[in-house]
């Protein structure tokens, strides 16, 4: 449209230019034939006086003889020679015309010219011409036609010109351009209308503005169906009228300033989720906001209030769960702890009645003690390891596995059970199968063990077989036996929880279910999984699959200066402080060291054992977490800072603990212990420990004493 108006101002210009051109033409043309004719008339004056003046000469002599008659015929034949001349006349002094002579035609315009002819400054005689301006007029108007001929025929050669070029350069671009603006208008209404309609069906929320009070303040402009509905208001009801009249919360919303900002910088903002809330709504918005080239605003929001509601929810949902997985951890925390310290007492005095003189009878009764508690102790590991795994609280730290070592040991511990129950017991290692892998030894063991002693558990004759082989990029450890298999329906469930090949109130196999659970979730943290074949009496095969992972050079290395875990050659003794609150766990460790050259001192809470430390010297301390008056943290932390505030070098603590859960371990370490014997205590593992401990807690790292600091 602004192309089109710059056109046509362009036209009336040139037309413009022309008819002022043609008025100037015009104007010099009358004022051309005015001067002709004042040219014409003069010259006709100067004429006809001059021809006068020569006949007053001539006539002079004569009328001074008063000689009328020569006079008059001379005056008479210059008349006649004279057409244009109507009426001559010769006037004696005292008016009396003497001569007089008229043509046929009179004038309707007329002149006079006399001269008159003095003697002696006497008047003789006066010589009047009345010559016809009619004349005059004709030549004057003959001219006039000639001057707006020629005017006319050069307007018609200037206006075709000026046609012919304005046709070809303005008229017929303008109307080229006029019929594609026309189109390109055609085609805006169209996409006009499709924005409108738009505008309108869209589900989100879409508001027009116009800046007021520079920017301080918007007034709407539009509104389209969602708006409406998101806001609680009618269309009618919005234009025309501010913003902060309608919503006088926007501007601790923000949205007011975000509004002032995008109309000057016309740089699109989006603003975070916020809530809006006023007498008539609240809401949770989400704003997007755009300058138009108008320089109006537009926002485009929606209303998530019911997202918001229904995140908060979750939010409130996660929040229960994690406090009651939080009860639940210590829920764990408490029953292992409760559980393992009676358990600790059993399954420490069972070893220890153990190794005394019993009758037969005695005996088994000892070894039936001494089952229960391992079976009991096997169950709360097993439940604790499911409740880490599924919680994510389970970290698996991968080192250097040594092939033969890890299966020579598995062998160890079944190949007599399994041939005591009248079994044949067999390993096989391929020759594909590396001497060593990365891999996490604990929990590889702790699968296979399961494995296997499912195995034993559901084969009552035959055999039971280990083969370990590589293939590829995996390693397989095969566990086959001659048992009574699985139905096909409950392959897929023997790795659920809690779930066994028999189920029912009467069952011949005893067992919580809890084993294949944890060895399957525990193949899958280590990025591999257990495939079952089987078939019902004639057996199982369960293969535990790994992912290869070769072992760098620089991490193979052999460490002989550890001692053996089962060696209890111990020669240089310690002077061990224990602080355990349970009379029946300080009667029981005192078993466990009756018989060894170490040095015990037993104190029954944390407070003696600070005490202790302050006034004797000790190699190593063993200190029970949950105690009165101080607990082992407390005792813990009052003992390092006891030494840091003395330069005395740390005194190795050890924390025995029936919690067994990773956070309570780490809180030992945080409290400044060394590391952790998780109860029940077992002598061969106690010992074993000692023994690691001993040649690096020698006689020289003893601290003095100085009086009880």
């Amino acid at each position: 449209m602004t192309f089109i108006l710059k056109k046509r101002n362009q036209i009336f210009i040139i037309l413009g230019f022309t008819t002022i051109l043609l008025i100037g033409l015009g104007i010099q043309t009358a004022h051309i034939i005015h001067d002709h004719r004042e040219n014409l008339t003069k010259t006709y004056h100067h004429h006809i006086q001059s021809e006068l003046d020569l006949i007053t000469h001539m006539v002079r002599d004569a009328a001074l003889m008063h000689d009328l008659s020569t006079v008059q015929n001379f005056f008479l034949y210059w008349a006649d020679s004279h057409q244009d001349i109507p009426i001559v006349e010769l006037v004696a002094p005292n008016g009396f015309i003497l001569f007089r002579n008229d043509s046929i035609k009179k004038p309707k315009h007329i002149m006079f010219h006399e001269q008159k002819i003095h003697q002696n400054g006497r008047l003789i005689l006066t010589l009047r011409v009345t010559h016809d301006l009619d004349q005059l007029e004709r030549d004057t108007r003959n001219l006039s036609w000639k001057l707006a001929g020629s005017s006319a025929v050069l307007t018609l050669i200037l206006g075709l010109s000026l046609w012919y070029f304005l046709t070809r350069y303005s008229i017929r671009p303008l109307e080229t351009e006029i019929q594609h603006r026309l189109s390109a208008e055609k085609s805006f209404r169209l996409s006009e209308q499709k924005f409108y309609n738009l505008f309108s069906t869209i589900s989100s929320g879409v508001a027009i503005y116009a800046a007021t009070d520079d920017g301080d303040d918007f007034i709407f402009k539009d509104i389209n169906k969602a708006g409406e509905k998101l806001s609680n208001i009618t269309q009618a009801e919005v234009i025309g009228r501010r913003v902060t009249e309608l919503f006088p919360g926007i501007g601790q919303l923000g949205l007011l300033d975000a509004f002032k900002q995008v109309w000057k910088t016309g740089q699109p903002l989006s603003l975070p989720l916020s809530q809006y809330e006023d007498q008539r709504i609240t809401q949770w918005v989400k704003n997007d906001i755009h300058r138009l080239d108008n320089g109006e605003i537009v926002a485009v929001f929606e209303d998530i209030t019911q997202l918001k509601q229904q995140q908060q929810e979750l939010e409130l949902a996660k929040e229960s769960a994690e406090k009651a997985n939080h009860a639940k951890g210590d829920f764990l925390a408490t029953m292992s702890h409760e559980i393992r310290t009676p358990l600790n007492v059993i399954l420490g005095l069972g070893d220890v009645l153990h190794e005394t003189q019993l009758s037969n009878q005695q005996s088994d009764y000892v070894r039936r003690i001494r089952a229960a508690g391992n079976a009991l102790y096997t169950l709360i590991n097993d439940i604790l390891d499911f409740s880490k795994i599924e919680s994510g609280q389970l970290a698996l730290t991968m080192e250097p596995i040594t092939t033969h070592i890890l299966l020579e040991d598995l062998s160890q511990i079944f190949e007599s059970t399994i041939t005591h129950k009248g079994l044949s017991w067999s390993l096989t290692i391929d020759e594909s199968m590396p001497k060593t892998f990365q891999g996490n030894a604990t929990r590889v063991g702790q699968i296979l063990i399961n494995l296997i002693g499912n195995a034993f558990k559901f084969t009552d004759k035959g055999h039971i077989q280990l083969r370990v082989y590589r293939s590829d990029d995996t390693l397989s450890f095969s566990v086959h036996d001659s048992g009574i298999g699985i139905e096909a329906d409950m392959i897929d469930q023997i790795f659920d929880k809690f779930t066994q090949v028999e189920s029912g109130n009467t069952r011949n196999y005893q067992g919580t279910g809890l084993g294949l659970a944890i060895s399957h979730k525990l193949s899958h943290l280590m990025g591999g999984d257990i495939i079952v074949e089987s078939h019902v009496n004639k057996g199982s095969i369960f293969t535990l699959i790994l992912p290869y992972i070769p072992v760098k050079a620089s991490q193979i290395h052999t460490d002989s200066s550890q001692p053996a875990l089962t060696s209890h050659n111990t020669t240089t003794p310690l002077n061990i402080l224990i602080a355990e609150d349970a009379e029946d766990n300080r009667l029981l460790l005192h078993a466990y060291l009756k018989k060894t050259p170490h040095i015990v001192e037993m104190v029954k809470d944390g407070q003696e054992a600070v005490a202790r430390v302050k006034q004797t010297s000790f190699d190593l301390i063993l200190m029970d977490i949950q105690m009165p008056k101080m607990n082992g943290y407390q005792a813990t932390r009052a003992i390092r800072e006891w030494e840091a505030d003395n330069q005395r070098q740390p005194l190795p603590i050890w924390a025995l603990t029936a919690h067994a859960l990773d956070d309570n371990l780490q809180k030992t370490l945080d409290a400044g212990c060394n590391g952790h014997i998780t109860k029940p205590i077992r002598k061969d593992d106690l010992l074993a420990f000692l023994d690691r401990c001993s040649p690096y807690l020698t006689a020289e790292n003893t601290r003095p004493v100085d009086g009880g600091k």
